[in-house]
């Protein structure tokens, strides 16, 4: 049997809106009541009710489609028989399908549900399950109560009274209390089709909400006003990157109905003149604010109109907060805010959003990740004759937003449910959130005179748990004996097993002896005594290690450096070692008349070597320059000194120097013998294993990965220098020498994972067992992409400042699907993979600007405290990085890295507190950039930028300049002129950096430079330096489609559609227009992902 007739009347700029969601796979779930009724139902009655409410309310018999492009709201002019279905059922749930009649006649109506629907399962005689669904587009939670009050009204017999609008949302009382039960916690997680968004949809048609009155235009300026500048990004504590594409599941988490804390709650909002819910708005809008450092943080909070037929609408409402505002001052700010903003809640947020300059992006509502939906009134249940009802909890659809915090805000008090994407976040995760907001809001409520950065997130004992799962000092033990004395006892135990296998031969533990006592006895003729330093300056070969155990076993301390080190920095580094002799390779000379007093040996593969640097040192600070001679014992009858203590210093290391002038750290024999013990020992190195040392000699883990494969037995395989950068020779010599352990950097580890997918094989690294990554952030997908090319290999990453050797490691596992969760809809592998938790020996604290201990999923500096932590800085320089903290007494280094801790108290990286960034190996501070371009005379303001690639790696620097300006008022300066003023202070490591010069640089509600948006101008700045006019064909007869829907033409073939002028209420009928004309089903994702013109003509091009 045919639906009823319909007519067409156009659609809300709202619930167009809702019509692109659905067209992006993310419509909204239906507005559902599901009830339990036992007793003798009535389905007859119970259906003609229903049906006649159907009939009362034309939003229950509307649908979104779309005509000619452009949504319209089909109204059927009364109920079909799909509006009711009984069914019989099982004992399994009931269907909660919300599909009504279906609409014919084009491609934009086909299959399309229409209108609410009750379902009625019968389990039994006197056991059913009703189950109510509405399209949100056309429903808020206000009309869905009246319905179930009409319900039983007509199911009882009475007439129906006329139309009454509800009560404002954003009206009711809250509260808890800290000596309430723990937080009953619960977790589900369903799975549907799509993830949904918060819907844009419309409230009562006041004059605030119709476009081209005054009303509505001084409505919407001041909701542009209020949200200018942008609030901030919220970088939340989620546990995966948002998906491409989203799988639609999604999870609750609950809490109980809290008293005490509702009688806090209320007493707050009228000590403060304000209402319940603000106050917990301003609760939930700090805890962001402490999880994101925003200083302007927005919540999306769902109204509801009070007219029948009609959705909610949503407000974004923002709160300026930095950790030294007191709740209170935050809350008085939040209330002033609420209040205006409600007075204004008529506004469709697609309207405000298309006066925005805010980022469209496919996969969300842009300022909607966060939502607060409040209640301050009981859900009512029908009353139907003859029968018992009682609620359902509800499953209809996934979380609207990243973050959904539901507050049902009754008699007994708010109870609590967190729901939550899925792909982004683990129930462990959500249920810190929850816990953390409970607790801050009774700190804030009983306390708000406190400030936002002093609030508690958890509970004393919680915190103090925390803390001793972050203190590892008193683990592992000290070490016995020195990393010296551990090779010696090697060499005792098997004299001829291999312990270097380098490019130039090999040398067995009791060759290594004997070369070192030869070196040892040399430094000692040259006048080198206990406790001086020794510079190694050699190229890759079994010498050098001869050397390093010489330096050592001479009481000498060493200090590693590569023979392309020259240049300033090696001369900065000699100036602050002063050391008392150099070790060089034989056949490395100084200049012709330079005297050696060291032993000669003119063989060798550098025999014609010259090093300027030898030179400089032999000049300036007058130390001793000693070759080291073939390996072969010491001199009969030379004496060595005592063997080195523990708390003698072993080696000195040095920063890269791109910040300023090197610095120098020195470490003890303790601190490297503990060290490489822990690293023999967990990555089970030792004797048959073979190391293969990739890391540069300059870099200290060089010498830590040295000695854990010496002093454990094992053979250090030395990468020769002509293959150390070549990906594809690599993995050849790793498989030829049989290496077991490889240390490298994610980004060249990259290279070596492309070089193992061209060849689709791993074929000769069977003995690869362990691959050590360090250095740089390791981005997600690169692990899981090793993880699958080696399955055979342990991953490990390794984080640590040179000041600690290092200081937290993670083990990276093969990810399994959560249960019941399909490998194919599975979370992508987080963004970065977590640096972990600390080694043993060491502290690592995560800490805010004040040296308070920061809760789980909030960021801060990241510090280091225990005995192996070095005690500053050789001379002069600024030490304030190791001032203690005031609640330790131990050693302490504040690395200016910042992290955040998981739920289980792993440590995720998060970048540079001081906005330093290593750029091709190098670390810069982008700050010091700033200040230095900042004292030329041609420029008056300027900030820089940090371009990275896919793996979060910075590639380039982008170096933005507001120039001073003449009388005439021409620009002063240049690029070059800039480029040659930095140059002359940091050399070439700003290079490759691009310039660009702006007429102003966007700030922060704060004053601080607003970074991302800064970034956002400078790519669109990029892309208009190349812009071209459309081409012939598609470019250009698109552009003709651009001009008929926006008004005006775009300027160039590389803008994009909302710089043009677009909105996303626009996109469906450009669609339309496009399929027309070109016979090119674009769909609305594919358009979000091509939004340039020159995209998407290239788009058209292929699908057509």
């Amino acid at each position: 049997m045919s639906d009823p007739a319909y007519r067409d009347v156009p659609a809300s700029e709202a619930q167009q809106g809702l019509w692109l969601l659905r067209s992006l796979g993310r419509e909204p779930a239906p507005r559902c009541r599901t009830y339990r009724v036992v007793g003798d139902l009535d389905v007859a009655a119970l259906a003609a009710a229903w049906r006649s409410l159907v009939d009362r309310h034309e939003g229950l018999r509307s649908a979104l489609l779309a005509r000619d492009g452009v949504p319209v709201r089909r109204v059927w002019e009364r109920a079909g028989k799909r509006a009711f279905r009984l069914r019989e059922g099982g004992r399994g749930k009931a269907a909660e399908g919300h599909q009504g009649p279906v609409a014919d006649g084009g491609p934009d109506l086909v299959g399309v549900p229409t209108g609410a629907r009750m379902t009625v399962t019968a389990f039994g005689p006197k056991e059913y399950r009703v189950h109510v669904a509405v399209p949100r587009a056309f429903a808020d939670d206000d009309f869905l109560d009246r319905l179930v009050e009409e319900l039983s009204e007509l199911c009882a017999g009475q007439p129906l009274p006329a139309w009454a609008p509800g009560a404002d949302a954003g009206a009711g009382a809250a509260g808890t209390d800290p000596e309430t039960p723990e937080t009953s916690e619960t977790s589900e997680t369903s799975e549907t089709s799509e993830t949904s968004e918060i819907p844009d949809t419309p409230g009562t048609p006041e004059a605030a909400e119709i476009p081209g009155t005054p009303e509505a235009a001084e409505a919407l300026a001041w909701w542009v006003k209020t949200l200018t500048p942008l609030p901030s990004e919220l970088p939340l504590p989620a546990d995966h990157p948002r998906p491409e594409r989203a799988s639609g599941r999604w999870g609750e988490i609950h809490a109980p109905a809290d008293a005490r804390l509702g009688r806090a709650v209320a007493h707050c909002a009228e000590a403060r003149g304000s209402d319940p819910f603000t106050v917990l708005l301003t609760a939930f809008q700090v805890l962001l604010h402490r999880y994101t450092g925003g200083d302007r943080v927005a919540v999306a909070v769902p109204v509801s109109s009070g007219t029948p037929g009609a959705g909610a609408n949503v407000l974004i409402l923002p709160a300026d907060i930095a950790p030294g505002h007191r709740f209170e001052d935050v809350l008085d700010r939040g209330t002033a805010t609420t209040a205006e903003a409600m007075a204004r809640r008529d506004v469709p947020l697609a309207r405000v959003l298309g006066a925005l300059p805010v980022v469209r992006d496919a996969r969300r509502v842009p300022l909607s990740e966060v939502v607060l939906d409040y209640r301050d009134r009981p859900r009512p249940v029908p009353s139907l004759p003859g029968a018992v009802v009682e609620p359902c909890p509800e499953h209809g659809g996934p979380a609207p937003a990243d973050l959904v915090l539901r507050v049902d805000d009754g008699a007994g008090g708010p109870a609590f449910t967190l729901l939550y994407d899925a792909d982004q976040y683990r129930p462990a995760t959500a249920r810190m959130i929850l816990r953390q907001f409970r607790t801050l809001l009774r700190h804030s409520v009983r306390s708000p005179e406190v400030m936002v950065g002093e609030l508690a997130l958890d509970s004393p004992g919680r915190a103090a748990r925390a803390l001793g799962r972050a203190d590892r000092r008193a683990e592992g033990g000290a070490p016995r004996h020195t990393s010296v004395e551990a090779i010696r006892r090697q060499a005792e135990r098997d004299p001829d097993a291999v312990a270097v296998d380098g490019p130039d031969g090999t040398l067995t533990y009791r060759a290594l002896q004997d070369a070192a006592s030869r070196v040892a006895a040399d430094l000692r003729a040259a006048g080198v005594r206990a406790g001086d330093a020794v510079v190694v300056r050699q190229p890759v070969g079994v010498r050098q290690y001869a050397a390093l155990l010489g330096v050592l076993a001479a009481g000498a301390h060493v200090s590693w450096s590569g023979t392309a080190d020259s240049g300033d920095r090696g001369r900065a580094v000699l100036e602050a070692l002063k050391p008392a002799a150099m070790l060089v390779a034989a056949g490395t000379t100084a200049a012709p008349d330079a005297a050696d007093a060291s032993p000669a040996h003119a063989e060798g593969p550098h025999a014609s070597g010259h090093d300027e640097l030898v030179d400089w040192y032999r000049a300036t600070i007058g130390g001793r320059v000693v070759t080291v001679a073939e390996p072969g014992p010491a001199p009969a009858g030379s004496a060595l000194p005592a063997p080195p203590r523990l708390t003698d210093r072993a080696y000195v290391a040095f920063t890269s120097g791109t910040t300023g002038v090197p610095k120098g750290i020195a470490h003890l024999h303790g601190t490297l013998a503990q060290f490489a013990a822990w690293m023999a020992a967990e990555f089970e190195i030792g004797p048959g294993v073979r190391v293969a040392q990739w890391v540069a000699a300059e870099h200290d883990p060089a010498l830590a990965e040295t000695f854990a494969a010496l002093g454990s037995g094992a053979t250090l395989c030395p990468v020769p220098a002509k293959i150390r950068a070549n990906p594809e020779r690599l993995l050849d010599w790793l498989a030829a020498e049989r290496v077991g352990v490889l240390q490298t950097v994610p980004s060249f580890a990259r290279e070596l994972l492309r070089v193992l997918t061209e060849r689709r094989s791993a074929e000769g690294l069977g003995t690869l067992r362990v691959l050590l990554l360090m250095g740089e952030a390791l981005p997600g997908e690169l692990a899981e992409g090793l993880l699958k090319a080696l399955p055979l290999v342990r991953l490990a990453n390794l984080y640590g400042p040179t000041e600690t050797v290092a200081a937290t490691w993670y083990p990276v596992r093969r990810g399994r699907p959560p249960r019941g969760v399909r490998a194919a809809t599975a979370p992508p592998p987080p963004a970065q993979i977590p640096i972990g938790h600390p080694i043993p020996g060491r502290g690592v604290l995560v800490v805010d600007p004040s040296g308070r201990v920061c809760p789980a999923g909030v960021t801060g500096e990241l510090v280091v405290t225990g005995p192996y932590v070095a005690d500053g800085y050789l001379g002069v320089h600024d030490h304030a990085a190791f001032t203690r903290l005031p609640h330790t007494d131990a050693p302490c280094y504040r690395t200016g890295d910042l992290a955040r801790r998981r739920p289980d108290g792993t440590l995720e990286y998060r970048g540079r507190k001081d906005s330093q960034v290593k750029l091709y190996g190098s670390r810069l501070e982008l700050t010091d950039v700033e200040a230095a371009l900042g004292g030329h005379p041609a420029v008056a303001d300027c900030a820089v930028l940090a371009n990275a690639d896919r793996d979060g790696l910075a590639t380039r620097l982008v170096i933005c300049v507001v120039p001073r300006h003449r009388p005439d008022g021409t620009p002063e300066g240049s690029p070059s002129e800039w480029r040659a003023h930095l140059r002359r202070r940091f050399g070439r490591s700003l290079l490759p950096a691009l310039y660009r010069t702006l007429d102003r640089l966007p700030r922060t509600v704060t004053g601080k430079v607003d970074r991302p948006r800064l970034a956002r101008e400078v790519a669109a700045a990029e892309r208009d330096a190349v812009a071209r006019r459309p081409a012939p064909g598609t470019e250009t007869e698109l552009a003709a489609l651009w001009t008929d829907v926006l008004g005006t033409p775009p300027s160039h073939a590389d803008q994009g559609f909302f710089a043009a002028g677009g909105t996303s209420l626009l996109v469906p009928r450009l669609l339309h227009q496009i399929r027309q004309r070109f016979a090119a089903d674009v769909t609305a994702p594919q358009f979000y992902a091509h939004q340039s013109l020159a995209a998407l003509a290239a788009l058209v091009d292929r699908i057509r």
